[in-house]
C-alpha cells in the first residue's frame, strides 16, 4: 500500500499542505486521508505514542506490515520531501537538522489557525481518488 499522509482536514494551511505534495508527488505515490476519519482511526489508534492525539502531520510508511514506520512533524515533511525524490530530497536532508525543523515545524503548528491564507484551489475528481475515509 502507499504511505499514508494523515493531515488536519479543517486546516487551510494543512490543506495547502495537500495540493503541494499533489504537485509535486509525480509518480503519485502518497494517498492521504484526515486525522478525524475512519482511516486514522483505524490505523492510528492503537500505535504508541497516541497519534490521534498529535494533531500534527503524519507520515505512516508500508501501513499494515511487519516495516510499518511512523514519522510525526518536520521529520514526515523531511521523508515525503524524501520519496518524492528529485532535488526534494535536498530539502529532506535540511529538516533532518538537529531540533530546528521541529522547532519551527510546532510554532507554524500551534499558530495554524490564526494564520490568514488563502484556501488551497480544489481538489479535481482524479486526485480526490488519491483520499481514504
Amino acid at each position: 500500500m502507499n504511505p499514508i499522509i494523515f493531515f488536519d482536514d479543517g486546516c487551510p494551511l494543512c490543506l495547502r499542505c495537500v495540493r503541494f505534495v499533489l504537485d509535486i508527488d509525480a509518480k503519485q505515490r502518497f494517498v492521504f486521508a484526515p486525522l478525524q476519519g475512519k482511516t486514522a482511526l483505524e490505523n492510528l489508534a492503537l500505535k504508541p505514542g497516541n497519534l490521534l492525539a498529535q494533531n500534527s502531520l503524519i507520515l505512516l510508511e508500508d501501513p499494515s506490515t511487519p516495516e510499518e514506520k511512523v514519522f510525526l512533524r518536520a521529520k514526515a515533511v523531511a521523508r515525503i520531501l524524501w520519496l518524492v525524490g528529485s532535488w526534494w530530497k535536498l530539502l529532506g536532508w535540511l529538516c533532518w537538522i538537529p531540533f530546528v525543523p521541529d522547532l519551527v515545524y510546532r510554532f507554524i503548528s500551534h499558530h495554524r489557525h490564526n494564520l490568514k491564507s488563502v484556501q488551497a484551489s480544489p481538489f479535481t475528481d482524479s486526485e480526490r481518488s488519491r483520499f481514504l475515509p
